[in-house]
């Protein structure tokens, strides 16, 4: 496989994974938010979200710059 593909590859996946965050934290928000560790596990949702963002811009800067 080339080098393109492999960073295209990658980024396709970190798009797929960060709409993924954004379905579950909407599923954990509709449903067990108010539970005990609800807030703390949205806080997850929300960071892991921020570092699929960044991880997605710096490969699609990557991926442009081959």
């Amino acid at each position: 496989m080339t080098e393109k593909f492999k960073k295209l590859l990658h980024l396709i996946v970190m798009i797929v994974a960060a709409i993924a965050l954004i379905v579950f934290a909407i599923i954990h928000f509709m449903t067990a938010l108010n539970t005990q560790y609800g807030m703390l596990v949205m806080i997850a949702y929300v960071i892991m979200f921020i570092w699929a963002v960044c991880r997605v811009i710096v490969l699609a800067k990557e991926y442009h710059r081959l």
